[in-house]
């Protein structure tokens, strides 16, 4: 016999935000929590220490668990689950919203036990699913697993949800999905274009192999053969050190040397990094949720190439808010390039203006905002 469920307190509640990084709950949960706090609820914020953790631990309150993202040796994944089986314990929260998939199935799992009421988010199943490994093959039977009694799964694309359903991770009447993570739309706003001349496109995410960051350098290479307009390509990001397939210093450096790439480095203002492109090129063949990139840059009236993949065709229309290629395929990602660089001015001033609209009737924070607190509601 299953555990009888819990009964929630009304009014406000005690809700652990649960990610593999504290980078990400900064970076892409901050907003939810701050309209969660405001409603009377209290926040905690559980994450593996790292330099963003004193700045969740000044918005609200952090704590500490052990967790390496990229691990798997059996023993220690054990002891990672334990930590987060006893830091929930002892916090004793009303509901656990978590995100990135350690954190979900984890969560998931230590919740189970706990009888504490759970939402997962599922934003990209990660590069495990890609892989041909042992990892790759035990993650839907980890899902059916960890998923099992979450009161509701939020999706981020319809890949994904239809993945999960089909293989019985996940109960359909459960599995709602969410337009990506929402943009604020009062934060990125559009600004007219910057002058032609150089026509700038700009790269902004972590920089990884699987983001196509790579194929995009080729691009560049024949582009700058091809084209006679002037034009540089913009990186903001950071190497993800630990991850096997991150861009190294040494390949970064050789770009920068060679003027294939003027690196920015991380930037907490991406809209000021937005405003000064004339275009965002996110040519990534990870399995993404919804790339935020994307969404920023529709709101802030920019288009946009990206891949005809899971979660990146999710953000972009194709030839009326940007542009979709082939992925890893260079020369397709080279030929949508120039045509953006070569397209009127008009032409290039619609796109993103349907861009913005897109956003603002499918990408809000507030349809994210809303569903999650249905969800607790229905609690």
């Amino acid at each position: 016999m299953e555990p009888a469920a819990r009964v929630l307190p009304a009014g406000p509640r005690k809700l652990v935000f649960f990610s593999n990084t504290s980078w990400y709950l900064w970076n892409f949960r901050l907003r939810m929590a701050e309209r969660l706090a405001a409603s009377g609820h209290e926040v905690v914020f559980l994450a593996p220490p790292d330099d963003y953790s004193r700045r969740l631990a000044a918005a609200g309150r952090f704590l500490p668990v052990g967790l390496d993202r990229k691990g798997t040796n059996v023993v220690s994944e054990f002891v990672s689950l334990v930590d987060v089986f006893k830091a929930l314990r002892r916090e004793k929260p009303c509901v656990l919203l978590s995100w990135t998939p350690k954190a979900n199935i984890y969560g998931g799992l230590a919740c189970q036990a706990l009888r504490i009421p759970y939402v997962p988010n599922i934003a990209g199943l990660g590069s495990s699913s890609s892989r041909a490994d042992g990892l790759a093959r035990a993650m839907p039977g980890l899902y059916r697993v960890s998923l099992r009694r979450a009161a509701t799964v939020f999706f981020q694309n319809g890949d994904d949800r239809d993945h999960l359903v089909g293989a019985g991770a996940v109960a359909g009447e459960r599995a709602v999905q969410l337009p990506g993570s929402g943009v604020d739309l009062a934060r990125f706003v559009p600004r007219p274009l910057p002058p032609r001349e150089p026509f700038r496109f700009l790269y902004a995410g972590r920089l990884l192999g699987e983001k196509g960051v790579r194929e995009l350098v080729a691009a560049v290479r024949l582009l700058r053969d091809a084209s006679a307009r002037p034009f540089e390509l913009q990186v903001v990001g950071f190497i993800d050190t630990g991850n096997p397939n991150a861009i190294t210093d040494a390949e970064l450096a050789e770009w920068h040397d060679e003027g294939i790439v003027r690196f920015r480095g991380q930037s907490d203002r991406v809209e000021e990094e937005l405003a000064a492109a004339h275009c965002v090129v996110h040519p990534s063949y990870y399995p993404e949720g919804r790339p935020r990139i994307l969404l920023e840059a529709a709101a802030s009236g920019r288009a946009a190439i990206t891949t005809d993949s899971t979660g990146c065709r999710d953000a972009v229309h194709d030839q009326a808010t940007g542009l979709l290629v082939q992925p890893r395929d260079v020369q397709s990602l080279a030929a949508a390039m120039q045509r953006m660089l070569e397209m009127p001015w008009e032409e290039l001033e619609r796109m993103g203006a349907a861009a913005r609209r897109l956003a603002e009737g499918e990408f809000s924070e507030d349809i994210v905002f809303a569903c999650y607190e249905k969800a607790l509601g229905a609690l």
